[in-house]
């Protein structure tokens, strides 16, 4: 197997000691990022092994590498997660896909230290692994439609390298669970028969866009800090009392 020249890519190890670099500023945008409704999935919770899916989930959640938050470019964190949630609004990615790979993101900074001026490409690379998983292979985007949507120009082989480097990091585990797997798992219990009032198609329609919105709401600000990942799973559960619910699953308890 190929050794991989980390100089080339202008990294180095956290362990190491470095000069610093100067800050770069990232633009941010205020363009709000519309998530996928989750109360819009396919079945692939919606079966008679949710309990085993849901303990199965938690013991890989378990397994999940401590992050000590003790990345250099820590500060920059905000302004690469804004364009990734810009990045994917504009391919037509899955709110999956985007959480996906803020988690490599957040895994791979904790771990090294990178220049000011290549955190942009390693923030693309997150996503293109997290889009090679988590979409159809018809949708995960091409080196040169990520170049060209993102505006940032990229180096076929230098960028592949990134991409295996970040995916070594997270030793392949590229499906591991994020509070979209979560939300996935609960979202057929935002709104229940007992949560209507009225069977009228609008009101219902209404009511359950308005639960998946507030779900949505609450994913997108699990993004915003990595310290918020550790408690999502109960967090989770808040938000749903927010909403009132009136049945609960029994496989709850785990948490």
């Amino acid at each position: 197997m190929e050794s991989l020249n980390i100089s080339k890519l202008n990294l180095c190890s956290g362990r190491s000691r470095s000069s610093q670099d100067n800050g770069v500023k990232f633009e941010r945008t205020e363009e709000k990022f519309e998530t996928n409704a989750l109360t819009d999935q396919d079945e692939e919770y919606h079966c008679e092994y949710k309990e085993e899916i849901w303990k199965n989930l938690l013991e890989q959640e378990a397994e999940k590498p401590t992050i000590h938050l003790q990345s250099p470019q820590l500060e920059f964190r905000g302004a690469l997660v804004q364009q990734l949630r810009d990045v994917t609004k504009k391919l037509g990615l899955s709110i999956a896909t985007l959480h996906s790979a803020v988690a490599q993101l957040d895994l791979f900074m904790d771990a090294h230290r990178l220049r000011a001026d290549r955190l942009t490409h390693v923030a693309l690379a997150c996503l293109s692994l997290a889009a090679k998983s988590e979409e159809k292979f018809s949708r995960a985007p091409t080196l040169k439609t990520l170049s060209k949507i993102s505006g940032v120009q990229l180096c076929g082989k230098t960028f592949r390298q990134l991409e295996w480097m970040v995916g070594q990091h997270v030793r392949w585990r590229l499906l591991a669970p994020t509070p979209v797997t979560y939300a996935a798992l609960l979202a057929q219990y935002v709104v229940t028969d007992s949560d209507l009032t009225t069977r009228h198609p609008k009101f219902v329609r209404r009511f359950k866009r308005d639960g998946a919105k507030l779900l949505e709401a609450y994913l997108d600000l699990t993004l915003s800090d990595v310290r918020l990942k550790r408690y999502v799973a109960l967090r989770l559960q808040v938000v749903e009392c927010e909403l009132g619910l009136a049945a609960w699953p029994a496989w709850l308890i785990y948490l």
